[in-house]
């Protein structure tokens, strides 16, 4: 007779607080997460109304220190460096010899010689670069390290203010400074996930749920909302960001010996990448896109080498290639309302 089954736990992302009421739960990285806390209705309409806080802590984090830290996202980024500054962020895209999409995510400038950088599929992929160069830097996985908590919509910035008993009005798109609740520090980036004003808070792990109750008990007057699992993906969709493995496949296959490196180091990785959906492909390359098709042209700047320059320099068009790089697309930018909401 076989052995009666027992029960067993998920690894609930250990950043944010167990909520006993959700029953459904959805995977982000190696972490599960509620599929919905309050209904998909109503947390969709969160960004719009008032403000949600959700978790991206399960994305991996890495961190480069030392003098060739900035020449090594120089070469591998379609992104120009010419300028970035200290307490600067930018969204940064890595392609492949054909100028298709190995991965993308957010590079924040800690340093004269220290970046993070944050994302999916793509960190592998710019480790494997690191280890395959030569550059007197030192490149460290923080993704256990560090918890990552958004903070989006009309009433974001008041209940950050609130928690943080600080001014938050003087971050300007797309930078970040230090700020805290009580004694727990972490790093404020303005941007905006949703399309809409927001924040994006890197802090320590050890700290993440006292910091995200916090920020519940702040927000409780103006109407925060804890995003699931299933609200994420139209969160990205109607802010014209799209996701790996939903709106596009990362060219991951592409590279014969970064495939055997991750075979060995993380195999269960490898299978979270494949093709869905009602679209019959006879090979996964039919949906790799470059950073044009992805409507990203105007990040690439052609004052610099990189993987996949040729390529592109063939798809993009000379008068295409101007403007300002970055995240900035609909909504994300604008200037932060000053006055409170009306209740």
């Amino acid at each position: 007779m076989a052995n009666p089954a027992k029960p067993q736990t998920i690894p609930h992302v250990p950043e944010v607080p167990f909520d006993i009421a959700p029953v459904t739960y959805t995977r982000f990285g190696t972490s599960f997460e509620p599929y919905e806390y309050t209904g998909w209705i109503d947390e969709q309409m969160s960004w719009k109304t008032g403000c949600f806080i959700g978790d991206w802590s399960p994305l991996s984090k890495l961190r480069v220190v030392g003098p060739d830290a900035q020449r090594f996202f120089s070469d591998i980024s379609v992104n120009s460096f010419a300028k970035v500054a200290i307490g600067q962020a930018k969204h940064i895209i890595l392609c492949n010899d054909a100028g298709k999409i190995m991965g993308e995510g957010v590079l924040m400038r800690e340093g004269e010689e220290s970046f993070l950088f944050t994302g999916g599929p793509v960190i592998p992929w710019a480790q494997f670069l690191f280890e395959a160069g030569d550059y007197a830097a030192e490149a460290t996985l923080v993704s256990t390290e560090q918890f990552i908590f958004q903070l989006q919509g009309p009433t974001a910035l008041f209940v950050l203010e609130k928690a943080t008993r600080q001014s938050q009005r003087d971050i300007g798109f797309m930078r970040f400074r230090p700020s805290s609740i009580g004694d727990m520090r972490f790093e404020v980036l303005r941007q905006g996930m949703s399309g809409e004003i927001g924040f994006e808070l890197h802090g320590s792990a050890d700290e993440g749920v006292a910091v995200y109750n916090a920020l519940l008990e702040a927000g409780a007057e103006f109407g925060i909302k804890r995003l699931g699992g299933r609200t994420k993906m139209v969160n990205h969709v109607e802010a014209c960001f799209p996701t790996p493995n939903v709106d596009y496949i990362p060219a991951i296959w592409s590279v014969q010996e970064f495939l055997e490196m991750m075979k060995q180091r993380a195999p269960a990785f490898l299978r979270l990448f494949k093709g869905t959906g009602s679209y019959e492909y006879t090979d996964i390359s039919e949906l790799y896109r470059s950073p044009v098709e992805m409507g990203w042209a105007r990040n690439i700047k052609f004052d610099h080498d990189f993987i996949g320059r040729a390529a592109l320099e063939k798809e993009v068009a000379p008068e295409a290639n101007d403007g300002n790089a970055g995240l900035e697309r609909r909504g994300c930018g604008r200037r932060l309302r000053i006055a409170p909401p009306r209740r």
